[in-house]
């Protein structure tokens, strides 16, 4: 999914909340010089990403030049990790499944916050993605993430865009390899 993508849409979109960014590298990739990409991810993902990013910058001039046969044309591949192709990049630590105290059920959870917080301009579209997050989550947690997310994008123009896994997909992966595991 990427945001660009909003064929036959009028609204100009200005952000792009990505929760569960993990090692996404959307900031580098999409030529969006107007748009303000937020990444949003757990505190240890985020600090790993980071450093990551910053030992790639360090040794950026060691790096091969991109293959231009790896990405649609439309989208590159990361040609610098010093320059962004969008305007701005936020990055916001939060724990999605930290959940407010029972005392207070109409408060939202402090991602909820953090993200509210840290959103440029709240008023405006928004294009929210939720890519691989949702089956990392207990149940509840992933009720909350989409409520929560569907109020964030009720200015006119949002979309979400969500990839999911279904239970039986899972359950088949686990008897393929006889226990829990990645795939």
């Amino acid at each position: 999914m990427n945001p660009e993508d909003r064929r036959g849409r009028r609204e100009k979109v200005t952000q792009v909340l990505i929760l569960g960014s993990g090692m996404d590298t959307r900031a580098w990739r999409l030529p969006l010089p107007d748009v303000t990409v937020i990444e949003v991810d757990v505190p240890a993902v985020v600090r790993a990403k980071e450093e990551v990013l910053k030992r790639l910058q360090e040794k950026e001039g060691q790096l091969p030049p991109p293959s231009p046969s790896s990405s649609p044309p439309e989208i590159s591949p990361p040609s610098s990790l010093t320059q962004l192709t969008v305007k701005a990049r936020i990055v916001i630590p939060a724990n999605f499944t930290a959940t407010t105290p029972p005392s207070l059920p109409s408060s939202p959870s402090s991602w909820v916050q953090a993200v509210r917080a840290g959103l440029p301009a709240p008023e405006k579209p928004l294009v929210i993605l939720l890519e691989g997050l949702l089956m990392y989550l207990p149940e509840d947690a992933v009720k909350e993430v989409l409520t929560q997310a569907g109020r964030m994008g009720e200015a006119p123009g949002s979309v979400i865009g969500i990839s999911l896994v279904d239970r039986e997909s899972v359950k088949m992966g686990m008897r393929r390899r006889r226990g829990p595991g990645f795939f």
